[in-house]
């Protein structure tokens, strides 16, 4: 497989975090994501490490204070938080879960426009979509996404193909044990795969 350096890893728009915690080694992940590292990330840049996401965003002119809106889209949850830096951790996270994210500046002279959503999806392991089956594998290339459930679902399940702005994509139906679904007009990158209300990453290349 293609690997890329670290550093060109810290550049990219979404930063995920797949690493088991190890101390020893010529590549130990305790305090991988130091200060140094934290403070040279590309602007307008998302980490989701496990059940935590560090948003970033460029600095406002004129903001003393920034205030960020968190909508939980599956449950109707609603937060906002006021903040004094251009960047802001989410702990916590619930797992196959849709969030998006909202921010602007703030001073004594009142607010700025809010900026347009930003949207992740959180999957965190083997998703299990009813009491019976499981997802066993996906692929994905430039042709097609290959699906493989571990048995046939007892009703159709509902796929829908969503990109980093949280825009559906592809919008299909499962009720095979594998099926192979056509992905042709979609440019290479970073997609989510949502089964019925459970997200997973998937890398078109």
């Amino acid at each position: 497989e293609k690997f890329s350096n670290f550093e060109t890893a810290l550049r990219q728009d979404l930063i995920t975090v797949h690493t088991p915690l190890t101390e020893q080694g010529l590549f130990p992940t305790r305090h991988l994501f130091d200060k140094v590292v934290l403070q040279g990330l590309a602007v307008d840049s998302m980490i989701i490490n496990t059940d935590t996401a560090l948003i970033s965003w460029k600095i406002m002119n004129y903001a003393d204070a920034y205030e960020v809106e968190v909508v939980h889209a599956d449950a109707q949850v609603k937060r906002d938080t006021i903040v004094k830096s251009n960047g802001f951790t989410m702990r916590n996270l619930s797992n196959n879960q849709r969030y998006d994210i909202r921010v602007r500046g703030v001073n004594e002279r009142g607010k700025a426009e809010w900026s347009r959503y930003g949207t992740f999806f959180t999957s965190f392991g083997t998703q299990t979509i009813d009491e019976k089956t499981k997802v066993d594998r996906i692929i994905a290339n430039t042709d097609a996404i290959i699906i493989t459930m571990s048995e046939i679902p007892v009703c159709p399940l509902s796929l829908h193909v969503v990109n980093l702005q949280g825009k559906c994509m592809l919008e299909s139906t499962l009720h095979l044990q594998e099926h192979i679904i056509p992905i042709q007009h979609l440019d290479h990158g970073m997609y989510f795969l949502r089964i019925n209300h459970h997200f997973t990453q998937l890398l078109i290349h």
